[in-house]
């Protein structure tokens, strides 16, 4: 008996301390994060129409993509709260799930990056130079 208190509280413990981490998921945490980013480096570069056009719909997507990810991040930290209320706890299980949960946060931070890129690879040689 002592041995699975022991464990609930170790489990609850590492728990409580990954959904901390969790939560700072994305390389910008909120879509709208992600958004002002790649806008705070555009600010001052002049850009034509389909520039802008791009660089628009590529902040659509990936905020429509990062919210969508972040629901299902949040459905299975629910889904891993279910499965330590349970009477015996299913490692192997909790643990596919924490590692569900950091592929999107990988998934989440590799979209992220890569528009920021394609977003570089958009401008010329001279708006590069203006990129803050």
């Amino acid at each position: 008996m002592k041995s699975l208190v022991f464990m609930m509280a170790v489990l609850f413990i590492f728990y409580s301390s990954f959904l901390v981490s969790a939560n700072a998921a994305g390389w910008y945490s909120k879509p709208t994060d992600f958004e002002n980013e790649i806008s705070k480096h555009l600010i001052d570069i002049d850009l034509d129409e389909k520039q802008q056009d791009f660089i628009n719909d590529l902040k659509s997507k990936v905020m429509k993509e990062t919210i969508k990810i972040s629901a299902d991040i949040d459905i299975a930290q629910i889904e891993i709260k279910d499965l330590l209320r349970q009477k015996s706890v299913d490692i192997k299980t909790i643990e596919a799930k924490l590692r569900q949960i950091e592929m999107m946060n990988t998934e989440i931070n590799l979209s992220q990056i890569k528009a920021i890129e394609e977003c570089k690879n958009r401008l010329t040689p001279g708006q590069r130079k203006q990129w803050k």
